[in-house]
């Protein structure tokens, strides 16, 4: 079934600006997430009638370029200007305005980039080519770099510097916009990328969340596309733009429960109940791959409610990450991906235990101990119990502390003790009046 077609109002607040730093000859960096639809909206704001809205008759003089980099075919700078090239032979080819002697002489320009393994060579006929372009009229050319994070990591820096040279050879007329996961000083060395930067890193325009009108439509677009059934409700529809928070995978990922049959209702327990589903915790996954270490860092400390200095959270509002909860203090953007924050970072202390233990004299008997434990889920474990899980381990480790097995007992539950609350912060292992002892965690699972 075909596509809802997305409206030229679509995701404005970021192609607005966007498109005011072209038409006064800048290049811009488009950053997001994982999944926050970079892709959907590289394509769309090149697109007439969306050029049209936001630069008006300018957009007749306008020539809109994409440039899918997951399709070159290796790393070097002939297959990066090859493919600058053929996106312009099909940007221009689309255009019906365009002369059939312009298209074929680029396409004779083509054919030479094919046959040639010289960079220069194909540098040459790509300039030529945006000069061929540029003579007929067209004012601008804006070439959108889709999925540029392994161009900036891989292709060679003079390849980098070729485009920041062939931008200096037609200065009014040729734009960039690259679009990634990650802000480009972060992905390679910027003595690498410095001419690059110095063009398109000034202006760096963050693809956050959808607003609620984009997150409404692409619910109807999605259900569309899925031929959902039952039809949502709109109960169900608010609860799935506030469980996303706006996030367009995320909500694609609801979109799939709910035609699988996952329960979307707030009088039950969402995210307890989502937060197994695969398609979710892929998504959640995709978001964390994307982040850089310290953005990961600071949204752990804002699920504990810390506040953070004024550098980390103006990135992470910068890129949609949290949103406000009260007048001083911000949240995660949405409930589902605050919910995998949460348990990866139990996970990760959980690690942190293992792995200090694994250090310890006695780590088979505190492994097993603090194993024992953990199968509890935080309810209290007698002496008994614990004291028959003690000499089982010993007799595996084939040793033991000294003292009897009482003292030995204490000593091998003191320093769990040690270990556990301090990796968590806080008292987790607690000694009850009667010889049983809690383990209490937050919940993984």
């Amino acid at each position: 079934m075909p596509d809802l077609p997305l409206p030229a109002s679509f995701r404005s607040e970021i192609i607005r600006p966007l498109l005011k730093a072209v038409m006064a000859c800048e290049s811009c960096s488009l950053i997001g997430v994982g999944s926050s639809g970079k892709s959907r909206l590289a394509n769309h704001l090149i697109q007439p009638e969306v050029l049209e809205l936001h630069i008006g008759i300018a957009a007749q003089n306008t020539l809109g370029v994409m440039v899918n980099c997951t399709k070159l075919a290796d790393y070097s700078m002939q297959s990066l200007y090859r493919a600058m090239l053929e996106s312009l032979v099909k940007a221009v080819r689309e255009r019906t305005s365009f002369a059939n002697e312009l298209v074929r002489q680029l396409e004779s320009m083509w054919s030479v980039a094919v046959e040639t393994s010289s960079p220069e060579r194909i540098r040459q006929t790509l300039e030529g080519a945006v000069d061929a372009i540029t003579h007929l009229g067209i004012h601008r050319i804006i070439m959108v770099f889709d999925d540029f994070d392994s161009v900036v990591e891989k292709v060679p820096a003079e390849a980098l510097k070729g485009l920041r040279a062939l931008r200096d050879d037609f200065r009014t007329q040729l734009m960039y916009v690259t679009v990634t996961r990650r802000e480009l000083a972060f992905i390679r060395p910027e003595r690498e990328i410095h001419d690059l930067l110095e063009i398109v890193a000034s202006t760096t325009i963050p693809i956050g969340p959808y607003r609620q009108t984009d997150a409404d439509f692409m619910i109807e677009r999605l259900s569309h596309r899925q031929e959902l059934k039952p039809v949502l409700t709109d109960a169900e529809r608010l609860l799935m733009v506030e469980l996303s928070g706006g996030h367009a995978g995320l909500l694609k990922a609801l979109i799939s429960a709910r035609r699988e049959g996952m329960t979307l209702t707030s009088t039950q327990s969402p995210i307890s109940e989502l937060s197994g589903y695969g398609n979710i915790q892929a998504e959640c996954a995709t978001i964390h791959d994307s982040l850089e270490k310290r953005e990961w860092n600071a949204l752990i400390e804002v699920s504990q409610g810390h506040e953070l200095d004024h550098t980390d959270l103006h990135r992470l509002q910068r890129k949609g990450l949290v949103r406000p909860r009260s007048e001083n203090e911000v949240e995660i953007f949405s409930p589902l991906f605050a919910d995998f924050i949460h348990r990866q970072h139990v996970r990760g202390q959980i690690e942190a235990i293992l792995e200090r233990v694994s250090r310890e004299t006695h780590h088979v008997v505190l492994f097993r101990l603090f194993a024992c434990l953990r199968e509890w889920g935080g309810q209290n474990v007698s002496q008994r119990q614990i004291f028959d899980v003690m000499i089982a381990a010993e007799k595996e480790q084939a040793t033991h502390a000294p003292g009897s097995p009482l003292n030995r007992l204490n000593l091998y539950l003191a320093e769990l003790k040690r270990i556990v609350d301090a990796v968590f912060g806080r008292e987790c292992l607690i000694a009850e009046s009667d010889g049983s002892y809690r383990l209490i965690l937050p919940r993984t699972r």
